[in-house]
């Protein structure tokens, strides 16, 4: 299905997985591939149908592996496909002398009037074509309707060719739909589809006016008859020469215009000006309903999501820490709307890469992909939580301010030391974020994977023993006189928000780490 698989081209351009170039160049060969489900209709392959839906069957319930019912799910549907096709053709036979069916036809018919065929006709059949495609959405569908009508002698080879030109047209629309609402780059891709298709059929209909020397026909439908067996044009074997013709049109279309992707694409840049936006300047961007579809990607997605909401938390635990040790020194203002920011940017994608998850949940997924959705769950929940500890410490920065209280040297000097720890173990989340998203899997990024993980949980312990260590400290410290109780309260506090916020991290590390390496 060529419509599929544009959607899907949409989505990953829409979310940064995909340059405009290499979309239109994924959108060509789509409406090559798309040819092979008129090709297996029209060798009628109805008696085939109960035998691949009862084997499709029996597989699926023995079968223990999710791809093997997979399998067996794809041969139920071809069975289903090519029984459907039978029961349609059969009733359309019965309709041929249709007064109504005929008049209706008749307003569509292209073929030659005294000798020449009329452009009126060919330019309804195409409109046709195209309307019947949008409305259905497939042109796989409606091509396999055109092949039941020509089978049963409804439409002779002129008319149909002119609808399937239509029908090239008309799948455009499942393109233009899904790019409602995406980024730029995603609509130029959909503009990029209805271009090379629009431009493709305007070639075709002009050809229908360039005659083979010696026969008349027009040159295109001359040439698939070349690789058609019997006489098409005498009414012969017409659902075969529609399939042929069907290939050879996205072909040759395809052929011709592979070279010229990057005029597509600056075409497309100027009728949709504008810069395309960063991905980091769109939360939500790479969350795209449009990659349900293939849950893999939804969920390497997921995890650069996550990436985002982990350095918007780190920014504000920054901020709100830098605040505390130099409250004297810190822009109040700019400050409470920074960090207040981030922890609403990370509250907003909490909810929304939690709803993601939810809608991923509801797809096929294999053994491993439903494992990994409940860590990203609790890694999206931490990450909140990060975002409330800096909240927390910020709040405890407006204390020292209002009460002017003050730190020893040796204080300060250890925050700032569990400060440094707590950013080491911020990258190594930041490092194992960057591993599970990248989706590879290979060899090479499990060891890496590996690595990290050990480093993250030696830096992890290290903070664990600094506060337990610092706490030990303030006691002496308060002991001998060296600092008030009211500061070494909100010291205790300062650490033990920073240490729940390592605790948390190395869970999100551990969660990204079974994600590369597995259980």
């Amino acid at each position: 299905s060529s419509s599929a698989c544009t959607v899907m081209v949409i989505g990953f351009v829409n979310a940064g997985l995909m340059k405009l170039e290499q979309a239109i160049g994924v959108v060509m060969g789509s409406n090559i591939g798309t040819t092979v489900t008129a090709q297996m209709i029209s060798f009628k392959l109805e008696t085939m149908a109960m035998p691949a839906i009862a084997v499709g069957v029996i597989i699926s319930l023995l079968a223990k592996k999710s791809h093997t019912r997979f399998a067996a799910q794809i041969l139920i549907g071809f069975g289903i496909l090519f029984m459907g096709m039978g029961m349609m053709a059969e009733p359309l036979k019965e309709l041929k002398d249709s007064e109504t069916l005929q008049s209706m036809f008749h307003n569509l018919s292209c073929s030659p009037i005294n000798g020449s065929i009329p452009f009126e006709g060919v330019i309804k059949a195409v409109a046709a074509g195209t309307m019947l495609t949008v409305i259905v959405q497939s042109s796989s569908a409606s091509i396999g309707l055109l092949l039941a009508l020509s089978g049963a002698g409804l439409l002779d080879i002129y008319t149909s060719f002119a609808i399937l030109l239509g029908d090239n047209i008309g799948t455009t629309i499942t393109a233009i739909l899904a790019s409602i609402g995406s980024t730029k780059a995603a609509k130029r891709a959909a503009c990029a589809h209805c271009i090379f298709n629009l431009l493709g059929t305007t070639i075709m209909v002009i050809l229908l006016f360039v005659e083979w020397p010696g026969t008349g026909h027009p040159v295109f439908m001359e040439l698939v008859t070349l690789v058609t067996d019997g006489n098409p044009f005498a009414g012969e074997n017409l659902p075969r020469f529609l399939a042929n013709a069907h290939t050879l049109f996205n072909t040759s279309c395809t052929v011709m215009f592979v070279g010229f992707v990057g005029v597509f694409a600056k075409i497309c840049r100027i009728i949709i000006p504008g810069e395309e936006s960063d991905i980091a300047d769109r939360p939500r961007r790479l969350l795209d309903q449009r990659l349900l579809a293939t849950p893999s990607i939804a969920i390497q997605q997921t995890w650069s999501e996550l990436g985002f909401m982990l350095e918007q938390g780190r920014c504000a635990q920054s901020e709100s820490f830098q605040a505390a040790i130099d409250v004297e020194n810190a822009d109040w203002t700019s400050l409470n709307e920074s960090i207040r920011s981030h922890e609403d940017d990370i509250d907003k994608l909490q909810n929304a890469v939690t709803k993601y998850l939810s809608d991923i949940s509801m797809e096929t997924l294999n053994e491993e992909q439903g494992k990994i959705i409940p860590h990203l769950l609790h890694s999206v929940n931490d990450i909140e939580r990060i975002g409330d500890h800096s909240m927390n410490i910020l709040r405890l920065a407006k204390r020292i301010r209002k009460r002017e209280l003050i730190f020893s040297d040796g204080a300060v000097q250890q925050l700032k030391q569990m400060e440094q720890t707590l950013d080491k173990l911020f990258e190594h989340c930041a490092s194992a974020i960057k591993l599970v998203s990248t989706e590879s899997s290979t060899e090479g990024e499990r060891i890496r994977a590996e690595e990290n993980l050990g480093n993250a949980k030696t830096t992890h312990k290290l903070l664990k023993d600094l506060e337990k260590e610092f706490r030990k400290a303030h006691v002496e410290r308060h002991e001998s006189g060296e600092c008030n109780i009211n500061s070494g309260v909100v010291f205790l506090d300062l650490i033990s928000n920073m240490h729940r916020v390592g605790s948390h991290l190395i869970n999100i590390v551990e969660a990204a780490s079974i994600a590369v390496i597995g259980e």
